[in-house]
């Protein structure tokens, strides 16, 4: 046992240099360094030990003897610490972990200082652990150093109990178990004085636990950034994912990730992912943009969301992307790429898109003609006017060309006639100003609106062209809007006026008909809360049935029967949600009347942080 532990010595060195050789400051890595320098100063003191007994140097044997507790007391500890780093079941606070301390710093104080009050030893014999006195405080280090072991085999083995049938996570919690039991029976042995076990047989053990810990740690990357509960996790995932350290450096991925991209990236583990895009990148993926994203996720310490369009196999597919940061202890240690298909989902929404504006295009061309009905009116009456007008200044032209020449006309009758031609003139002005008007309306109104040329409007327009279109149809079903404005009429709102007015228009139609052809009023609101403006459009009316209000903006549904379609309301719902980012909401008793409110964004919303639908 004595020249084993000097091969356990250099077994030692060796896995410490390894392990401070990786890049990776994880908090795993720095425990595991810490538990092979004390296991080093352990098996060196007992080595040294023996060397001065040789040499009848007892004094410096006793220095070495104590020192070996550096190792004794603290190892225990640090078994626990990786256990539960590990298993996932970290110390919640600082408090705690610093608590687990307090016995092996105060055994170092106990062992050191034993001569004065022999609370440790009592008598202690080299070689011969039969003939040792101990002291009562070596019952409270052997105690506690049991507890800390037989903790760390309990959070092994409950998960290993947990994650049965899992593959390679359950065969690494056995290894584990396996390392961390063997010195455990072999310091009860050496401490029962069982033929055989002498003072190197725990340190040599506990090259075992060195071995198996390390070939966990290092077998499943657990020492940078994979510990069995993540790597359990990532073994149920269904969805393309690929784990990245802090360098970028590609420590794992699934079988999902390796059957897209394996034909088209040189794909490795332990590679770094610039190197594996611009190696062989058929994706067209670029390398610079996939590292922006993850130095934003970094930099942010948030879920990054963005979309990435690639070539597989000459087929067009787009995946939504989300870069997920690992950070430990305020630490970033890398990150998680998770890729999922929507290819399909994409293709299903430019459908439901160009369905939906056929509907709108729909709803327009069936509104046209109670349109072109109520502008017909609108029309015809300043048109009337103005022949009225032109026949009285016909009659003022007859009556001045027969006053030329007659001395009893005088200068004040000519001034008089041409009063009353200007008169008559300014009248026509007028007609023909609002005819004017009611085409630009019509126009605007008519025209099909683009998305990309969104502009603003006042409240004082959006008004004016409602009560120019409702003129008409107010008259015909005998009701009367009421405008109450508790808003400035210059204050703006960004959006389409001509969609506006057709919302508002549909929900005054719907008011009117309401009505059933009996006098009644609607009232037109428009306010401010907060940073929107509310439009309310009230009637008191006959209300809207319980059982079509469940599923009004839900689906196409109408009360008028044959001569409704239900298209309507369902349009302005999705419009001032969809495309403006508003809101609609209403409020109806059966026998009293409805009001429907609309909330749209005083300004234009501003984008967030995080970017949505970016295509590569």
């Amino acid at each position: 046992m004595f020249y084993i532990a000097h091969i356990s010595l250099v077994l030692i060195v060796v896995f410490l240099i390894v392990i401070t050789r990786f890049r990776s400051k994880s908090p795993l890595r720095t425990q595991f360094i810490a538990f092979m320098v004390e296991l080093f100063v352990w098996t060196f003191s007992v080595i040294a030990q023996q060397y001065c007994i040789l040499a009848g140097q007892d004094q410096s044997a006793q220095i070495f003897e104590r020192l070996t507790y550096f190792g004794v007391a603290f190892i225990p500890v640090q078994m626990i610490l990786i256990c539960m780093h590990i298993t996932s079941s970290g110390i919640k606070s600082r408090r705690g972990f610093y608590l687990l301390f307090v016995i092996p710093v105060l055994t170092q104080v106990m062992v050191w200082t034993t001569d004065l009050h022999h609370a440790f030893y009592i008598n202690y014999a080299f070689m011969d652990m039969g003939s040792t006195e101990f002291g009562w405080y070596f019952y409270i280090h052997t105690v506690y150093s049991y507890v800390c072991v037989l903790g760390a085999f309990f959070f092994l083995t409950r998960f290993a109990i947990r994650n049965r049938g899992s593959g390679g996570s359950n065969a690494q919690a056995y290894i584990l178990l396996v390392g961390t039991t063997v010195p455990v029976i072999t310091n009860i042995c050496f401490t029962l004085g069982v033929a055989g076990f002498t003072l190197f047989s725990t340190p040599v053990a506990f090259l075992i636990t060195v071995l198996a810990y390390f070939f966990g740690v290092y077998r499943y990357n657990m020492i940078k950034l994979s510990p069995i509960a993540m790597k359990t996790v990532m073994d149920k995932v269904t969805d393309l994912y690929i784990v990245l350290d802090e360098n970028l450096v590609i420590l794992d991925y699934n079988q999902p990730f390796y059957d897209v991209f394996s034909p088209l990236i040189a794909l490795r583990r332990q590679v770094s992912l610039p190197k594996a895009l611009g190696e062989l990148n058929k994706a067209g993926v670029s390398a610079d943009r996939i590292m922006s994203l993850v130095k934003e996720c970094q930099e942010s310490r948030k879920v990054i969301h963005s979309n990435l369009k690639l070539d597989v196999m000459g087929e067009e597919r787009h995946y939504a992307a989300e870069f997920l940061a690992f950070i430990i202890d305020n630490e970033y240690y890398g990150c998680i790429l998770l890729l999922r298909d929507i290819t399909k989902a994409m293709h299903d929404m430019e459908e439901i898109k160009q369905n939906h504006l056929r509907l709108i295009e729909q709803e327009h061309l069936a509104s046209l003609g109670q349109l072109m009905g109520g502008i017909a009116h609108n029309l015809k009456t300043p048109i009337m006017a103005m022949s009225g007008r032109l026949e009285n200044i016909e009659t003022l032209i007859s009556e001045y060309e027969q006053s030329v020449g007659d001395k009893k006309v005088t200068e004040d009758d000519h001034r008089e006639i041409a009063k009353e031609m200007r008169t008559e003139a300014d009248n026509i002005r007028s007609h023909l100003a609002y005819i004017s008007e009611i085409i630009t309306t019509v126009k605007d109104q008519t025209v099909t609106y683009n998305e990309d040329s969104l502009d603003t409007f006042t409240i004082g327009e959006l008004i004016r062209r409602t009560q120019i279109l409702m003129e008409n149809e107010l008259i015909r079903n005998n009701n009367e809007l009421i405008y109450k404005e508790e808003i400035d009429e210059e204050t703006r709102i960004y959006g389409d006026i001509n969609t506006f007015v057709q919302i508002i228009d549909n929900i005054i139609i719907n008011a009117m008909q309401a009505y059933a052809g009996a006098h009644g009023k609607i009232w037109l609101t428009v306010s401010k809360a907060h940073e929107d403006v509310v439009i309310s459009i009230r009637d008191e009316a006959c209300g809207i049935p319980k059982d079509v209000q469940d599923k009004l903006f839900k689906q196409m549904i109408t009360t008028k029967g044959i001569d409704g379609t239900g298209l309507g309301l369902y349009i302005s719902y999705s419009t001032i949600v969809g495309r403006y980012g508003g809101k609609m909401w209403f409020k109806s008793d059966s026998g009293k009347g409805s009001e429907f409110f609309i909330s749209i964004p005083h300004k234009r919303r501003r984008e967030g942080r995080v970017r949505l639908n970016e295509d590569q």
